[in-house]
């Protein structure tokens, strides 16, 4: 395929991206470091109120953001790109940039909110006399950005088994006038189009799976003097009532289809095409080496293609063995509903 290699832009780009995702995670684990932190100090000081105050999370979470801000603006100066040869158009390269670029930029919009939904969460459901319990509001916030960040990591894991099936597909069947198109950049606009679309329904379809319920009221404890006459209504998450009906009918089906479509056929199809794609590539290489009499010096060329190998074996094993563990509750619902394996049975005896 006559596709040409990553331009300048492209570099700045994905250094970029990297170092802006490596800022999050970096800060995502600082946030929970905090979280210990705070709980303790609230539990050990409780004449102190200040680490349970709304204020002082904000303002943990924008020193940590800033700290690790100002190390990966210092790691984009740790490289430099230079250039080693000029592009043949007769080369047969291969890029997958627009899927990268958007699971980069899925993986940033999914680590940070949890690192701030982690923070606001110790903050408000301490169960002390100090921290009143969570509004409705909060309950709905919390819900949305938790089914956001579903929705993201969903796009992130197909969008991976989308560049390993694109890869493979370009060097195995290329010669296929249809098969051309994967190499251009707007199917990888499609792809991630298509991708998104379908992932954010189910998110939409997973927001009326619980409804938020009245339980009591809270007030605060004899040692607080502060908001001693105050009355927090307590809530709690309970299935709701479409998906409860017909004996959770609904709620059945989407465990299946979670179950089958988010769990099991990702953690299946990714490490088969990453296989596929290595031996694919080694082939094509054989072949090259064996039609070529002079031996060509590796140039950057090469080592894009196997950091990108890597980055696809070593994302196929860590999906394949986290996903794995993930769907033993899926796979055992699944079974249960099929009816596979034995059954438990159930009598009644009258003495």
């Amino acid at each position: 395929m006559n596709t040409p290699p990553l331009s300048l832009f492209d570099y700045h780009l994905f250094m970029f991206l990297a170092n802006l995702r490596s800022a999050v995670i970096r800060c995502s684990t600082w946030l929970g470091l905090l979280m210990a932190l705070i709980r303790f100090l609230t539990l050990r000081f409780a004449s102190n109120r200040t680490a349970s105050k709304v204020s002082f999370g904000f303002y943990a979470f924008l020193v940590c953001f800033t700290l690790s801000s100002v190390v990966s603006f210092l790691n984009v100066f740790r490289v430099k790109i230079v250039e080693v040869v000029v592009w043949n158009p007769n080369e047969n390269t291969e890029r997958t940039t627009v899927l990268v670029i958007i699971m980069t930029l899925s993986f940033f919009i999914a680590s940070l909110p949890a690192g701030v939904f982690n923070l606001m969460r110790v903050i408000y459901t301490d169960p002390g006399f100090f921290t009143p319990p969570l509004t409705l509001f909060n309950f709905y916030l919390f819900g949305i950005l938790a089914n956001l960040r579903d929705d993201v990591v969903r796009c992130s894991t197909w969008l991976g088994v989308l560049m390993a099936f694109i890869r493979f597909s370009v060097l195995r069947i290329g010669s296929i006038p249809g098969v051309k198109n994967f190499a251009n950049v707007s199917f990888g606009f499609y792809a991630s189009f298509i991708t998104f679309i379908l992932s954010t329904s189910i998110t939409i379809f997973n927001l009326f799976r619980i409804k938020f319920v009245e339980v009591g009221n809270w007030r605060a404890g004899a040692n607080c003097t502060t908001q001693s006459n105050q009355v927090w209504i307590l809530y709690k998450s309970v299935v709701s009532d479409l998906f409860a009906a017909e004996n959770s009918f609904l709620m059945r089906l989407d465990m299946a289809l979670n179950a089958f479509f988010l769990k099991i056929i990702p953690c299946t199809l990714l490490p088969i095409l990453t296989i596929f794609l290595l031996m694919e590539l080694r082939r094509a290489r054989k072949a090259i080496a064996s039609a070529s009499l002079l031996v060509k010096k590796q140039h950057l060329s090469s080592f894009v293609n196997h950091f990108s190998n890597i980055i696809l074996t070593t994302n196929a094993s860590v999906h394949c063995f986290v996903w794995l563990i993930l769907s033993k509750d899926y796979r055992k619902t699944v079974m249960k509903i099929l009816r596979i394996g034995p059954q438990p049975v159930y009598s009644n005896s009258i003495f």
